[in-house]
């Protein structure tokens, strides 16, 4: 990914949070100006490129006096005591008064148990990017009652290497400086200082901004501010207070008093699960960053390039079949890896290395993919996303940080298309490649100073399309097909699952499931797996002898009174949303991803059986559009009038976006009204008075789902939904 040592920084500074982790973003390294940021220092640890500054307190920074006097009672009241360790008060200080932003952290931390003080004489650690920034120490001390043991010349220092983050496959050059403090006793507290100046050389031309993470634990006292130019600065959070701290600047006050974590909502969009991570930014614009990686993206026609160009027009005449043919090379011959030591976080490796060593981050891939794009005359340019917030980016400030990936964009036939060259090889027509919906991104080009919504093309067929055939006898047993039809984006999660788990244990998966929802199943041959690359879809299928559950009561059952009561649901259409708990939640729902699912049930009935009469109908809300119908057909040659069966078809196209509570309440009344109508009671009338076994009809009718309590009443399907009885939201 792009820019993967931010991630890996965020991580360790969101790790380091109890002990008041900052995460900083931008200016380059430099203690040079007494006035300034970071006032005159010495290097008291060296370890190659890894050096550990002592430097007074910068003028900017509030009186550590006033910090403590300001927390008083309320620290010791509300600070949270974890395996020994009380967090009296965390402070946390952004300066953004020169293109050289400091991020400063103070805490004040105490041990109550012997255990607890050999934590806190370990606990300081200072990530940060040797070569681009400087990890700085002002002051470390011992507070033992009335007493202040200054201990900052006598910290020791160890520095731990940069690693391989096996997750994001990327090796980064973030280090860590650990601070060691000596003496500290049961009963002591200790007060730290410590700051990081600068984020990255390259950065610094235009980017003034930085990020603070919230601690991690219960804090008696938590302050937060910025401080920097009067009017000049933007937020992602609100001011409590501003302040006046000199000549035209300004403090921006973002927290003051007792902090408490919060556990993110679930199901919120992921901009608003904050946990008090903040964001500042003094950049103006996207311009400058869009002209610089425009810059960097430039193709480079190698012979190599040149080369795979050919081979790519030899075998394609059609522009579509070009740029999927370039995509495709770009995803299959250059495995993913990312280096982000040095300037490799924010620069693409050269095309000419990529080629040759066959791996690369997006960032590699994205310039192999424009290059081999411009070498067959088709013009593509770099798109800057990122992966979670993207949905969200024109809510936040401007920063470089903003964006944790780059795909490419490429207009064909008045069509913008956002390939990723980083995911998987993905095959079909250009018009039918998976798209993953990014939100806002920047489209890296000249000039560029706003972010661009990158609305996914509309797909030509649903992502999943389901059909099954029933062909009933009279005691509930059938012979059976199912043909799962797996689209676009869809797919591609398909091919994926069953290369991770194996293809026989995917298809286990669909097995289990489908033996869940039939008293009894034989599938003879066994289900098969097809991948159908020529049109992007992945397709399962099934084939057998199965017996429907007789949803009749014990007692009738037991005594084989009347036909059985079986059900038939379109189960893959019936949730286009999941029922969440809205009981003390104020948040929105957020919905991130599109999907289209069509569902189609062809049912042969036995002689004597009556079709349900036909209808059509259409649920259209705020959050999905949902269409039903059920017509009666007749066996080839019969007269017109003799029905012999029926199709039920139920579709849902889902809608991306935050939803409000009121609008969840109207989409889960549209979705009681079409499940009532989605369950077809054969041989004949409603299923309310037969239904005694809740599960049984949760089996029948959405398999894998566990049974719901308020269909324990043995009213029809729906009435979980009631949202008097039951309060409730509705999510993807």
């Amino acid at each position: 990914m792009m820019w993967v040592w931010l991630r890996a920084v965020l991580a360790g500074m969101l790790a380091a949070g109890a002990s008041g982790g900052v995460l900083w973003l931008a200016g380059e390294a430099g203690i040079e100006n007494a006035r300034g940021a970071a006032l005159p220092g010495v290097v008291i640890a060296r370890d190659g490129a890894q050096r550990l500054y002592r430097a007074p307190l910068p003028h900017w920074a509030p009186p550590m006096s006033e910090a403590r006097e300001g927390a008083g009672a309320e620290a010791s009241g509300q600070a949270a005591t974890l395996q020994g360790l009380q967090f009296e008060q965390v402070e946390q200080h952004v300066w953004l008064g020169d293109s050289r932003p400091v991020a400063l952290t103070r805490f004040r931390v105490r041990a109550t148990t012997s255990s607890a003080a050999d934590q806190l004489a370990v606990m300081t650690r200072i990530p940060f990017l040797p070569g681009h920034q400087q990890a700085i120490v002002h002051e470390a001390v011992i507070v033992r009652g009335r007493e202040r043991i200054d201990v900052t010349g006598d910290v020791a220092v160890q520095f731990a290497r940069p690693g391989m983050d096996a997750r994001t496959l990327s090796l980064t050059g973030v280090s860590e400086a650990q601070l060691r403090l000596p003496g500290v006793r049961r009963g002591d507290a200790i007060e730290v200082t410590v700051a990081v100046r600068g984020n990255h050389r390259l950065t610094d031309r235009f980017d003034v901004s930085a990020a603070i993470a919230a601690p991690g634990a219960a804090v008696g006292h938590h302050r937060v501010t910025a401080t920097g130019p009067a009017g000049a600065m933007s937020l992602s959070h609100d001011v409590i207070r501003r302040e006046r701290a000199g000549e035209g600047l300004e403090r921006l006050v973002l927290h003051d008093g007792a902090f408490t974590p919060q556990w993110p909502e679930p199901y919120s969009a992921p901009w608003r699960q904050t946990g008090g991570y903040r964001i500042i930014s003094r950049m103006p614009s996207w311009r400058p960053l869009a002209d610089w990686q425009a810059r960097l993206y430039r193709p480079d026609v190698t012979p190599g390039v040149e080369a795979i160009a050919r081979t790519i027009a030899e075998a394609h005449d059609e522009r579509a079949d070009r740029i999927t043919a370039a995509l495709r090379y770009a995803q299959r011959e250059i495995r993913y890896f990312a280096l982000a030591l040095g300037d490799g976080g924010y620069v693409p490796r050269s095309v000419s290395e990529t080629l040759r060593l066959s791996e690369g981050d997006c960032k590699a891939k994205t310039l192999l993919l424009i290059s081999i794009l411009d070498a067959l005359d088709i013009g593509a340019v770099p798109v800057l996303v990122h992966t979670r917030l993207g949905a969200g980016l024109d809510r936040l400030p401007v920063t470089s940080g903003a964006f944790d990936h780059v795909i490419a964009g490429v207009e064909h036939e008045g069509v913008w298309y956002w390939l990723d060259p980083s995911w998987r090889e993905q095959p079909g027509a250009l018009t039918r490649i998976g798209h993953h919906d990014y939100g806002w991104g920047l489209i890296a080009r000249p000039g560029e100073d706003a972010l661009t919504r990158l609305t996914p093309p509309a797909p030509p067929a649903p992502d999943l399309m389901l059909e099954e055939s029933y062909v009933l006898d009279t005691d509930g047993a059938a012979d059976f097909t199912a043909q799962w039809a797996f689209a676009g984006a869809m797919a591609d999660i398909m091919r994926q699952a069953a290369d991770e788990q194996g293809r026989q244990a995917h298809l286990d998966y669909f097995t289990r499931q489908y033996a869940n929802r039939f008293e009894e199943a034989a599938f003879e041959p066994g289900p098969q797996a097809r991948d159908v690359r020529a049109r992007n879809e992945y397709q399962l299928s099934f084939s057998g002898r199965i017996r429907l559950r007789d949803l009749r009561a014990q007692e009738a059952r037991q005594a084989g009174q009347d036909s059985p009561a079986v059900v038939i649901a379109p189960h893959a259409a019936l949730a286009p949303v999941q029922i969440v708990d809205m009981r003390d939640r104020a948040a929105p729902v957020y919905i991130s991803q599109a999907r289209h699912v069509r569902h189609r049930v062809r049912v042969t009935l036995p002689e004597g059986w009556a079709p349900p009469e036909a209808f059509e109908a259409r649920f259209a809300t705020a959050l999905f559009t949902l269409d039903q119908s059920l017509a009666p057909f007749a066996h080839d040659g019969a007269p017109a009038d003799d029905a012999s069966g029926f199709v039920l078809e139920m579709a849902y196209q889902l809608h991306p976006g935050e939803y409000s509570a009121a609008q969840q309440l109207d989409s889960i009344g549209a979705l009681k009204r079409a499940l009532a109508r989605s369950h077809v009671w054969l041989p004949g009338g409603e299923g309310g008075g037969v239904i005694s076994d809740a599960a049984a009809l949760d089996a029948a009718s959405a398999p894998g789902l566990p049974a719901l309590p308020a269909w324990q009443d043995g009213s029809m399907p729906g009435s979980p939904l009631d949202a008097g009885r039951i309060p409730v939201a509705i999510a993807y």
